[in-house]
This record gives structure tokens, C-alpha cells and sequence, in this order.
């Protein structure tokens, strides 16, 4: 009767020492598996990241240059306008200038 109650607390004991180290594979596999899984987020979120500012990037200059030649083309005019009245001026000198002589 003693050596049944023995044997059976005996085995009770290897039972819960196969129940605590299935318990402590199991938590390793999940903390294993859960580093997998933020580095391959950390990884895709970069990757996305670079995406995101690339595009981005390329907008911003894409906006840029279409803002450079509006600019430009205003500026072109102002300057071929301000030519225009400028050889008038100069007509118009030139034209006293001849009368005086």
C-alpha cells in the first residue's frame, strides 16, 4: 500500500516534470516564433518607410520643377517684356538724339 502511494506520487512527479518542460519548449517556440515575426515587421516597416519617402521624395520634386518652370516662364516674360520697352526707350533716344544733330 506505501510503495503503491509511493510509486504513484513518484509518477505524479514525472508527470509534472514532463508537463513543465513541454511548458518550457512551448515558450521558448512562442517567444522564438514572436522574434521572427517582429523582425520580419521591423523589416517590412522599413522597406515600406523607404517606399513611403521615395515616393514622397519624388512628388516633392516632381512639384518643384513644375514650380521652377512657371517661375521661370514668369520671369522670361517680365524680362522679354521689359526688353520690349526698353528698345522702345532706346528708339525713342536714338530718334532725339539724330533730331538734334
Amino acid at each position: 500500500m506505501i510503495e503503491e502511494v509511493v510509486n504513484s506520487i513518484l509518477e505524479a512527479e514525472d508527470e509534472a516534470k514532463r508537463r513543465v518542460e513541454n511548458a518550457e519548449r512551448e515558450a521558448g517556440e512562442i517567444v522564438s516564433n514572436a522574434e521572427l515575426e517582429a523582425d520580419k515587421r521591423r523589416k517590412t516597416a522599413a522597406a515600406e518607410n523607404k517606399k513611403y519617402l521615395s515616393d514622397k521624395l519624388a512628388a516633392a520634386d516632381s512639384i518643384a520643377a513644375k514650380r521652377a518652370q512657371e517661375v521661370l516662364a514668369d520671369a522670361k516674360q517680365n524680362t522679354d517684356a521689359e526688353i520690349r520697352e526698353l528698345e522702345k526707350r532706346v528708339d525713342a533716344t536714338a530718334k532725339i538724339i539724330l533730331e538734334l544733330l
